[in-house]
């Protein structure tokens, strides 16, 4: 699939000495050829005659043929040889060895060399990036098993200093002992996790919640008070809404979150604070009227600072 769009540089545009000697229109021309070539199946080039590319951009051929003398728009027509175009990359002020991008060849064949040797950089580099086993899975910064030990690019929870449970399989092997099946891996979790938190994880786990020790909410709910019963009234709304939905999206902290903030919470405390101690969305009344009191004996809404004035 063609990307959408190309990058652009102005400084660079209007800096090159080929394009200040052509005329507004022939650059007109020319942005309208570097379209076509952003579309064509070779990036940056087009395998067509000159007379086919002025037609497409509705222009005449002479006018393409000056782009042609003054270096814009290389290549070569039909029965014409095509010169070709190497890059020779510079890393430290260090000159690589040349790179043909373009062969010699007959035509016809047109190109932009800005976008050519952009399009090889853009490849080359993604090819270095994509031999990094770094990018994690679905659902993104919940599972620890999305980012590898030693990835170049660590998931968010990684760089917060949480530990995988790949960690597990670096550390020695425990000794002998009673069975820990039941109980909680709590290598995701710091030295300074409270238990309450661990114990909300380990219920939200068997429930199939997709939640880890570092979520910011679990810590929230626990400095709210929020009461297991509620928890799991939220999460059987969760489970309630993902079936209506014929959803298989993971149920996350954030999810419940949102549950317990605009339903759970007002049906049990007849109140609107969120369950993550967010501040309540902005009411403008309220505001409006902040500095307004109800007098009883008076019968209507005064002004509270002018009455004590008075």
């Amino acid at each position: 699939m063609t990307r959408p769009w190309f990058p652009f540089y102005p400084a660079d545009w209007q800096a090159n000495a080929n394009l200040r000697r052509c005329t507004p229109a022939e650059r007109a021309y020319w942005l309208d050829v570097m379209c076509l070539m952003h579309d064509s199946a070779q990036y940056g080039a087009l395998a067509w005659p000159l007379r086919e590319i002025a037609r497409a951009i509705n222009c005449r051929p002479v006018d393409l043929k000056s782009l042609v003398a003054k270096g814009v728009l290389k290549g070569g027509d039909t029965g014409q040889p095509v010169p070709e175009l190497r890059y020779t990359p510079v890393s430290g002020r260090k000159a690589g060895p040349a790179v043909v991008l373009i062969a010699a060849q007959p035509g016809p064949l047109w190109y932009s060399s800005r976008m050519v040797i952009d399009e090889h950089k853009r490849l080359t580099r993604g090819h270095a990036r994509d031999t990094q086993p770094y990018t994690p899975e679905p659902p993104f910064g919940e599972s620890f098993e999305a980012t590898p030990e030693g990835a170049r690019y660590p998931a968010p929870l990684a760089r917060a200093g949480v530990r995988s449970q790949n960690h597990k399989e670096q550390q020695p092997e425990p000794a002998a002992g009673p069975s820990s099946s039941g109980t909680l891996n709590t290598g995701a979790a710091t030295s300074h996790t409270p238990p309450e938190v661990l114990r909300m994880v380990r219920h939200l786990r068997e429930r199939g919640a997709v939640v880890v020790p570092a979520n910011p909410e679990l810590h929230a709910w626990v400095r709210g008070g929020l009461t297991d019963a509620e928890i799991s009234q939220a999460m059987d709304a969760a489970e309630n809404a993902r079936q209506a939905q014929g959803s298989q999206q993971p149920i996350t902290a954030a999810y419940l979150d949102a549950i317990l903030r605009n339903t759970v919470l007002p049906q049990a405390r007849g109140t609107t604070q969120p369950a993550s101690g967010k501040a309540p969305a902005f009411d403008p009344a309220a505001y409006v009227n902040r500095n307004r009191a109800t007098l009883e004996e008076a019968g209507h809404v005064v002004d509270a600072d002018y009455q004590r004035l008075a």
